[in-house]
């Protein structure tokens, strides 16, 4: 599954502007019945390490791109409003640090959900081609990494076994035209299927669910694929 899910939100809606010529699909994995296909080693040492997050963001227009603003004091405010640690190495560099649960309970359900990125930034998820060229650069580190919340490795068995769980629970359409997808971010996993031609697919993020707890709402995204 490609993509990757956002800030825990009460629904998300999705909608077909343009199908792409091939491809283009929106798979889709129940994150409890995911979850309760992972080994119980597995799910333990996620329960009591939670998944550490690491981004570096180069150059002025990305570091815009991911933060809303290329301003030193607007990064440090961002960061600090979604629980991110963040450094600076000098004014073209950015690195972000995180500490997440990788298992949380839906707030409305209470149901406890496999909820983190370790499937779509795992190393070993990486094309090979995308690792050379990343650790081919001057700080040889990739743009994202992650690990359990101490900093030790998730090694490469784990991360397949969360794969082969996520993909014997994905479900997948094709789109056309018009269509409308409104979705629970926290019980449905979701990403996007490598495509071709002019597809475009908006996407509108409701409420965070963080808002109950008093912290704040991620930005609404749209996806534009042009």
């Amino acid at each position: 599954m490609t993509g990757a899910r956002h800030a825990p939100m009460a629904c998300g809606s999705v909608w077909c502007d343009q199908p792409a010529a091939t491809g283009g699909e929106t798979p889709l994995a129940d994150s409890r019945r995911v979850l309760d296909r992972l080994p119980a080693a597995i799910r333990d040492r996620f329960t009591a390490l939670g998944v550490r997050y690491v981004r570096h963001v180069r150059g002025l227009r990305q570091i815009e791109r991911v933060f809303g603003t290329a301003s030193r004091a607007g990064i440090v405010d961002y960061c600090a409003r979604h629980d991110y640690v963040v450094t600076f190495d000098g004014a073209e560099r950015v690195r972000t640090e995180r500490v997440a649960a990788a298992i949380v309970d839906h707030p409305v359900t209470r149901e406890p959900v496999w909820f983190n990125h370790v499937e779509t930034y795992h190393l070993s998820s990486l094309p090979l081609a995308v690792v050379r060229r990343n650790l081919s650069l001057e700080d040889d580190v990739l743009p994202l990494e992650v690990s359990y919340g101490d900093g030790s490795p998730i090694d490469n068995e784990t991360a397949r076994r969360i794969r082969l769980a996520l993909r014997a629970e994905t479900v997948t359409f094709s789109w056309r035209r018009g269509d409308v997808l409104v979705l629970d971010n926290m019980l449905t996993a979701h990403g996007r299927r490598p495509f071709t031609g002019d597809g475009r697919v908006l996407v509108a993020m409701g409420n965070s669910y963080l808002d109950t707890l008093g912290r704040a709402p991620a930005r609404p995204e749209a996806d534009r694929r042009t």
